[in-house]
């Protein structure tokens, strides 16, 4: 029981932790442009390979 614990408060800080730096205004700017970079990437390939 003790370890069930101790497992489920450490994924309570990590995910407070992430849940803290992922709402920030630089961490959302900068997904936005990572996004937008994938989304750019499968475009060019999709137009190449129907070529």
């Amino acid at each position: 029981m003790a370890v069930v614990l101790v497992w489920l408060l450490f994924w309570t800080s990590v995910v407070g932790a992430a849940r803290a730096v992922v709402g920030t205004p630089r961490f959302r700017s900068w997904m936005s442009r990572v996004a937008g970079a994938v989304l750019v990437g499968f475009g060019i390939r999709t137009a190449v390979a129907a070529r």
